[in-house]
C-alpha cells in the first residue's frame, strides 16, 4: 500500500477496533494493512462462494433434467400399461 493510495474515514463499532488492532500487532502489520487484507480475502471469499453457488446450480438443473425425463418414461409405461388394458 502506497501513501499515495486514497483514504477512506469509517467508524467502527469499538469491540471491532479492539479485534482490528489485536489482529494487526499479532502479524506485526500496521492497522490499515491488517484492514485491507481483510477486505480482499473477503472479496475471494465472496468470488469463491459465487463460483460454489453456480456450480450447485448446474448439478440441480442436470438433477432436474434426469427426473424430468425418468418421469416422461414413467408416463409412457403407465399409458402402455393402461392401454394393454
Amino acid at each position: 500500500m502506497k501513501r499515495t493510495d486514497p483514504q477512506v474515514k469509517m467508524r467502527l463499532p469499538p469491540e471491532l477496533k479492539v479485534q482490528i488492532e489485536e489482529a494487526a500487532r499479532l502479524s506485526g502489520k500496521p492497522v490499515s494493512h491488517e484492514i485491507v487484507e481483510r477486505l480482499e480475502r473477503s472479496f475471494i471469499a465472496d468470488a469463491r462462494m459465487e463460483q460454489d453457488h453456480e456450480a450447485r446450480l448446474r448439478d440441480l438443473e442436470a438433477s432436474v433434467r434426469v427426473l424430468m425425463a425418468a418421469q416422461a418414461d414413467a408416463s409412457g409405461e403407465i399409458k402402455k400399461l393402461k392401454a394393454r388394458g
